[in-house]
């Protein structure tokens, strides 16, 4: 199974999304996600077993033990690398107020001993692969403010269907703040 575990978006999140999409695609040409597979990355693991996937469920709830839900806002659109051969993404706001989570999480997966790819944390919302940016189109593209309450972590199957490349959530860890907030 190939794994990753991130942050799932409400169906409200995602369609508004995915109408931003739906504009940007007319003036940057790219690999666009489907609309269904936005989502929030926390930790990439990549190909596991069953007991991998045990593993990973227990470091999730270890991670969420006291962990309060988190308010994002989700802004504009960037992106990373260089613009001729870009991923382009909806930036999060706030992303930092993931940080100890993320710690927690990546502490949590070493403890089961799971592998997974350890780049740096940023939080964001990929819409699409080898884009060519123009910068005049994306600097000019209205800012956003969607609203986003994180109150748990989904732990998603990466799979095709049908030819169709389909991220399948198969668990999902509760945030238990023990009453802090």
């Amino acid at each position: 199974m190939r794994l990753f575990i991130g942050i799932a978006l409400p169906d409200n999140i995602r369609e508004k999304i995915g109408a931003d999409a739906d504009k940007l695609k007319k003036v940057i040409p790219g690999r666009y996600v489907v609309e269904e597979n936005y989502h929030i990355t926390l930790a990439f693991i990549g190909e596991t077993d069953q007991n991998g996937a045990d593993a990973i469920k227990r470091a999730m709830d270890a991670a969420v033990i006291g962990q309060s839900p988190v308010d994002l806002n989700i802004g504009r659109p960037g992106y990373f690398r260089k613009p001729e051969n870009a991923i382009l993404h909806m930036k999060v706001d706030d992303w930092k107020r993931l940080l100890g989570l993320d710690k927690r999480l990546r502490n949590a997966l070493k403890e089961e001993e799971i592998s997974f790819d350890e780049k740096p944390f940023n939080a964001h919302i990929t819409l699409a692969r080898k884009a060519r940016i123009n910068l005049g189109e994306l600097n000019n593209f209205p800012e956003q403010k969607y609203k986003l309450r994180v109150n748990e972590i989904t732990l998603f199957h990466s799979t095709r269907v049908n030819g169709v490349l389909k991220y399948l959530p198969i668990y999902r860890a509760g945030f238990h703040d023990n009453g802090n907030d």
